[in-house]
């Protein structure tokens, strides 16, 4: 009776070591594709402080200033826009601000800089602010 049992268990031992290990490997993706999201929103969290720092107001900002803003944000969109960086994540830190930033000085800022020009400059930062009205 003990022979017949652990011949039983033998017989199912592979089984049962498969079953473990695609569970452990199930376990082990899941911890990875929430460890890749922390970072995402970290990354955004700390990209987006720096922004916030070294351009603390639009309003009193040079054109150059300006310049240089909307450049870093247009990195910083295309880093959104393939989902580099976490959009909800922006818009619960920022979104207000900066969707109130682009209508109120960058918007028409941009429109001067294209006038007489086929420019597609700006656009990630634009589809950004897009999707941050959306959201």
């Amino acid at each position: 009776m003990i022979i017949e049992a652990l011949n039983i268990l033998d017989k199912y031992n592979g089984v049962v070591s498969a079953f473990a290990a695609v569970a452990a490997l199930s376990v082990t993706v899941m911890i990875y594709k929430k460890t890749l999201i922390r970072e995402c929103k970290l990354d955004t969290i700390r990209t987006l402080s720096e922004l916030r720092i070294k351009y603390p107001s639009v309003r009193e900002m040079s054109d150059g200033d300006k310049l240089s803003y909307l450049q870093e944000l247009e990195f910083f969109s295309t880093g959104i826009n393939k989902k580099i960086y976490d959009i909800k994540t922006v818009k619960a830190m920022s979104g207000s601000r900066l969707i109130s930033q682009y209508n109120k000085y960058l918007k028409k800022f941009i429109e001067e800089r294209r006038k007489g020009k086929e420019s597609t400059a700006y656009i990630e930062y634009e589809k950004m602010i897009k999707q941050l009205e959306n959201e």
